[in-house]
């Protein structure tokens, strides 16, 4: 069964279409007798026989109904249409996904980490009460129009009383599994900790970690590389950050953050830094010859007041300035120098031996999207790439950029100079460009069933490749070959795999229907002589 606008039925009348897939549609709709705009999502009724998408339809109608939180979109009814076809009746988020505000526009940082820390309170709420999501992405991550987060679409989540699939047989996003979901392993919270580092990578650099020509070089990608820093990618990124992406990515689950309370908090810590540093950070004119201007600070902002840190921050700004103004009255015979001389100094003078890098301030970091000129900052060093991620203690955060101990990353103080030269402003950004009209994307059913099974498949394989692999390296460490049976099997399942994604790449349904039956072929054969 299917509406289109302006159709009723029962109590409800369609709106339009929010979308299609393989396993079913969303619809808008208005509830005729409460007058709400309300989401329906509908099970294709050619599905409602298959238990596989049947049972997961209703795992996740179940699973909804037990929760209720802010950063959740909820479940306000669910029943069977004409006592057969499925239907799930939920909140109407009005708004678009991050994935589709990411092929827009570039997220602005203070917001991606905020998006990530409301997402992160979800799937805390929902760990507590024994869910895992297993499909956490863009895709399923909603904006309103108050800029705040709905999690969406528990269509794969298991549940404390649910068993969702048998060992091999996982399904989710593959640019955002964990290795132990591509491994078909038992999973916990920290799975979901993973696919929100890389949601958060690509929120800060507009980049996957892993990409690839295919599903298989993208899952190999999670399992055996080590992505590029982010910071690598956007030298402007607080250090901080850098490490609290690579350690919720980490390959071993236990060197992740233990839950996701954890990671909130260190994201928070991150938070609370920059904006004590933009609370006690004085404002300095360029100097102009032959006068110099010294503008005060403004008084630091109500956020930072409950700081006591941030408080003698201020004052000892305050006065650092005074003491610059009492050397350039003073101390009058320094004069003026052209630009770029170097002072004789005193004999009696200490000598800097380094500096520690100052975060950067957050107004300078302005999205290229917005239209505003980009404000000249004073020259500074790079920011150093951090080569090891912070500590994955359940509850602890990373430590400050600026923080002291051995972690600090420090830089040699720059030459002094008598007179500062002013920077150029940058050109004006041009604006940014209207927003692209919201269409709707009908896909073929078939197509996208097909597109999860290959999905499905393409998890299996991975593991079996792995202990293929194995394999080889103790053959080869006993001085044997492996069989030339197992390496044949491992090459037609490849390409039957490669050929069934372009088959579907290209919507051409029957052809990637006959590879994959190829593909299973040769990898019933690879699971029962590697006893997977």
């Amino acid at each position: 069964m299917t509406f289109e606008a302006g159709q009723r039925f029962g109590d409800y009348e369609v709106l339009g279409v929010l979308g299609r897939g393989g396993m079913g549609s969303v619809y808008k709709v208005r509830n005729i007798v409460s007058n709400r705009i309300e989401a329906m999502k509908l099970l294709h009724e050619n599905l409602t026989g298959d238990t596989g998408f049947g049972e997961r339809f209703l795992r996740e109608i179940r699973v909804l109904a037990e929760m209720k939180h802010p950063h959740i979109a909820g479940l306000l009814t669910a029943q069977r249409l004409e006592g057969r076809q499925l239907a799930m009746l939920m909140e109407f988020v009005e708004g678009e996904s991050l994935q589709d505000l990411l092929t827009r526009q570039s997220v602005p940082l203070d917001d991606a980490i905020r998006y990530a820390c409301e997402v992160l309170d979800a799937l805390g709420y929902a760990h507590d009460r024994g869910v895992i999501h297993r499909d956490v992405k863009p895709a399923n991550i909603l904006i309103d129009k108050k800029n705040r987060v709905h999690l969406t679409d528990f269509g794969i989540a298991r549940g404390a009383d649910y068993q969702l699939t048998e060992a091999g047989n996982t399904v989710g996003s593959i640019h955002y599994m964990s290795p132990e979901q591509i491994r078909a392993e038992d999973l916990d919270g920290r799975s979901d900790i993973y696919a929100v580092g890389i949601t958060l990578y690509e929120m800060a650099t507009r980049k996957k970690p892993f990409e690839g020509q295919s599903h298989f070089s993208i899952m190999a990608s999670h399992l055996n590389e080590n992505p590029r820093p982010p910071i690598e990618l956007d030298p402007k990124l607080p250090a901080a950050l850098n490490d609290i992406i690579l350690t919720a990515i980490q390959k071993d689950r236990n060197q992740r953050f233990g839950t996701a309370v954890a990671m909130r908090r260190a994201l928070d810590s991150l938070r609370e830094t920059k904006v004590e540093v933009a609370a006690a950070a004085p404002t300095v004119a360029p100097t102009v010859a032959p006068t110099v201007s010294v503008v005060p600070p403004p008084p630091p902002a109500a956020a930072a007041a409950s700081s006591r840190r941030g408080l003698y921050m201020g004052v000892g700004a305050l006065a650092a300035i005074a003491a610059i103004v009492a050397v350039a009255v003073v101390a009058p015979h320094w004069g003026r120098t052209e630009a770029g001389a170097t002072p004789q100094k005193k004999a009696d003078e200490p000598a800097a031996s380094v500096v520690t890098r100052p975060p950067e301030p957050a107004a300078d970091r302005t999205s290229a999207s917005n239209g505003e000129p980009s404000v000249a900052k004073p020259v500074q060093q790079q920011p150093v790439v951090r080569s090891q991620p912070v500590s994955a203690q359940q509850g602890s955060a990373p430590r400050p950029a600026g923080a002291t101990g051995p972690q600090v990353q420090q830089a040699p103080a720059p030459p002094a100079q008598t007179q500062a030269v002013p920077e150029q402003v940058q050109a004006q950004a041009p604006p940014a460009p209207a927003p692209a009209a919201a269409t709707t994307t009908v896909k073929n059913p078939e197509v996208e069933r097909l597109r999860d099974r290959l999905n499905t498949l393409a998890v299996r394989f991975g593991a079996v490749r792995q202990g293929l692999e194995n394999l080889k390296r103790q053959q080869a460490a006993m001085g044997l070959g492996t069989r030339s049976d197992f390496l044949s099997a491992e090459r037609q399942a490849t390409r039957y795999f490669d050929e069934a994604e372009a088959a579907l790449n290209g919507s051409d349904a029957s052809k990637a229907a006959e590879r994959l039956n190829l593909a299973e072929r040769s990898l019933a054969f690879l699971e029962d002589k590697l006893g997977r």
